[in-house]
């Protein structure tokens, strides 16, 4: 139980990381000034990142479900990070380089999560109360 507990604030970084996808997407492709509202909108996904994690924390029954939400706005994250950056250096968007980046977000975040995900799920599960025989 400890390990999952050192898992979930250990994956904090990265998940703030791969948020920031949103504002530079918006930012590289409608200009700076769509920037502030990539900058909202990421501000709201923070606060979900933070839900998330002080549920899937306290091992809330519903945790699972906004963790694998959280997951994949993480992974769209992330590929839109790295998209952004390489149309920022050649002012054209790529759809192999895009699946690319999606490949190794993919391998590299994703299935790891989802396999430790996938582990602890008995974690979430509430111990059945036995009724007395009738």
């Amino acid at each position: 139980m400890r390990w999952f507990k050192a898992f979930v604030l250990l994956r904090l970084p990265v998940s703030v990381i791969c948020m920031l996808g949103y504002s530079f997407a918006l930012g590289a492709w409608c200009g700076f000034d769509m920037a502030s509202l990539g900058g909202m909108l990421v501000a709201g996904l923070y606060i979900f990142i933070a839900y998330t994690s002080v549920n899937v924390f306290r091992f809330h029954n519903s945790a699972l479900r906004l963790a694998w939400w959280l997951l994949a706005l993480e992974t769209v994250g992330g590929v839109l990070l790295l998209v952004a950056a390489d149309y920022m250096n050649t002012s054209k968007f790529k759809l192999v380089v895009a699946l690319v980046f999606a490949s190794i977000v993919l391998v590299a975040w994703t299935l790891p999560n989802v396999a430790i995900l996938y582990k602890a799920r008995r974690l979430f599960v509430a111990p059945a109360i036995e009724k007395p025989g009738l």
